[in-house]
């Protein structure tokens, strides 16, 4: 066993690779201003954990809302007002590094990894009030981190506005990726009508909803199944 800084997000802000864990971790609680994050790894070193490196100061005043590891690189997503999408170089254990960083408004809660250079997320949007953000509608998301260093938002689809949900936000196995025929299965509530702080009073759908996706020409509503009538 061994202590870090913060807590911990979720199951995928850990991963082991080549027996080196790597854990993402936040350190206090927003909104309070000494909020900071961190990426460490450690190694077995004498039949104990011991730390081998860390990257700290991270998103300063944010927290963590997604973590992806995937090899020699690791993916973080904190959250205040944009949605900052960091990458980092875990080549060397003993020294990560910060190798890019993406700022695009709202945040992601859930990220996969969709090829070897492109990342397929879902999260919400957000409405910008100066100091902080009101999350908004469902946004689901294709980041393009063929460059490490300048990670880019490739494509980007938004459903419903405030009050609209879907239970693929908080739980993976919601989440479901079909990569043989290209597509995306969700189950969503869509609400219309909310924003800035306001959640809708207008339920217009609820049920299924399936995605393509397609690097060349983006994220595309397939078809929807609904579980009831919003009538």
């Amino acid at each position: 066993s061994v202590t870090l800084p913060g807590h911990i997000l979720n199951q995928f802000a850990m991963d082991e690779n080549n027996g080196v864990l790597r854990v993402a971790s936040t350190k206090g609680w927003v909104p309070d201003p000494s909020v900071i994050s961190y990426l460490t790894t450690f190694g077995e070193q004498s039949g104990k954990l011991a730390q081998l490196g860390q990257i700290g100061g991270i998103a300063p005043q944010e927290d963590i809302r997604s973590v992806r590891f995937d090899g020699d690189r690791g993916f973080v997503v904190t959250f205040k007002k944009t949605d900052p999408l960091f990458v980092f170089d875990l080549t060397d254990p003993a020294q990560p590094k910060t190798l890019g960083e993406l700022q695009i408004p709202g945040f992601s809660t859930y990220m996969q990894r969709l090829d070897a250079t492109h990342l397929l997320a879902i999260g919400f949007t957000a409405d910008d009030q100066g100091s902080f953000a009101f999350f908004n509608g469902i946004q689901i998301q294709i980041f393009d981190v063929t460059d490490l260093a300048n990670p880019k938002l490739a494509w980007k689809t938004v459903i419903g506005t405030r009050g609209s949900n879907s239970e693929a936000l908080t739980n993976h196995l919601a989440f479901n990726y079909f990569a043989p025929k290209k597509m995306l299965a969700l189950p969503i509530t869509v609400c219309e009508g909310g924003g800035n702080g306001v959640y809708a009073q207008n339920l217009t759908f609820a049920g299924l909803m399936v995605f393509d996706i397609s690097l060349d020409t983006g994220i595309t509503e397939h078809g929807r199944l609904p579980f009831l009538d919003p009538a």
